[in-house]
């Protein structure tokens, strides 16, 4: 399946079945070796500069289980 496609079937799901697939892919991704990927420049300063707004409190934050309920219960 090309990504395209998987892009377009990942649209039809609801809330809860975007959340379980988005979860797996975390995990496939937090099991994968750290060379089997190379995070681009643009994203490695976007992530310390929220990681930043987070240690100074500038932004809320939440468990991972406070936005799983919030997604399941907010689903259309």
């Amino acid at each position: 399946m090309s990504v395209k496609d998987l892009k377009s079937e990942l649209s039809k799901l609801d809330r809860g079945a975007l959340l379980d697939v988005l979860q797996h892919g975390l995990e496939v991704i937090r099991n994968m070796e750290a060379d089997d990927f190379e995070t681009p420049a643009w994203l490695k300063e976007e992530l310390l500069s929220r990681a930043a707004s987070i240690k100074s409190n500038e932004v809320p934050t939440y468990t991972w289980d406070e936005v799983k309920q919030y997604a399941k219960s907010s689903n259309a």
